[in-house]
């Protein structure tokens, strides 16, 4: 259960698989913030004014994102603990439950169903990990705590990016994709070094 004490082999397993969340979801939720700083004046520099209604939908998605590299993690470590019978029976209450929340957005709009998504995505990953922890000797909290600084930061880092595009128009476009994507960037990598464990995560 979640509050048992891990055996020394599954410490260990623990161990590595929380140093491979951090450093396969700093990256790829880096990639996905930058997408969606930018995506404001990127999407109509390269496609033309007419795609801006298409801003939304794709930072929503890139929002959801931040959770999407969580998912490969738990699909490893079902895979490596041999329980691929427990994943099964986890995607039969997940993915029906996705197809549920996209379905009830549908009659909203495009932008309802990319929240939907983005939900959904953002909603199995602590249901990823509840199960995991009740089928390996694996710590919920751990997994939990060490992942959830990652979208945390993140969207922090988007939230400054939005509000220099506030002032968007003011400048060139290309100093409005570098400046956004600088900052995200820095707010990113702020946050992750002061959250607790960061600085010590991103050393190893």
């Amino acid at each position: 259960t979640i509050n048992e004490t891990p055996s020394n082999g599954a410490r260990r397993s623990l161990d590595i698989l929380l140093r491979l969340q951090f450093a396969l979801g700093v990256p790829v939720a880096w990639v996905y913030l930058l997408g969606a700083a930018t995506a404001g004046s990127v999407i109509p520099l390269l496609l033309g004014d007419q795609w801006r209604p298409v801003v939304p939908v794709f930072t929503v998605l890139a929002i959801g994102g931040f959770f999407a590299a969580f998912g490969y993690i738990n699909y490893w470590t079902f895979m490596v603990m041999q329980k691929s019978g427990g994943l099964l029976r986890l995607h039969l209450i997940t993915k029906p439950l996705n197809v549920l929340l996209v379905v009830i957005a549908a009659p909203q709009g495009i932008v309802a169903v990319a929240l939907a998504q983005a939900c959904s995505l953002a909603i199995n990953w602590p249901i990823n990990l509840l199960w995991l922890s009740r089928t390996t000797d694996l710590d919920f909290w751990a997994f939990f705590k060490n992942g959830i600084r990652i979208p945390v930061a993140a969207g922090a880092a988007l939230i400054a990016a939005r509000m220099l595009q506030r002032n968007g128009g003011q400048f060139p476009v290309f100093l409005e994709i570098f400046g956004g994507a600088a900052l995200a960037s820095g707010v990113y990598l702020l946050l992750l070094v002061l959250l607790p464990g960061g600085w010590r995560d991103l050393r190893l």
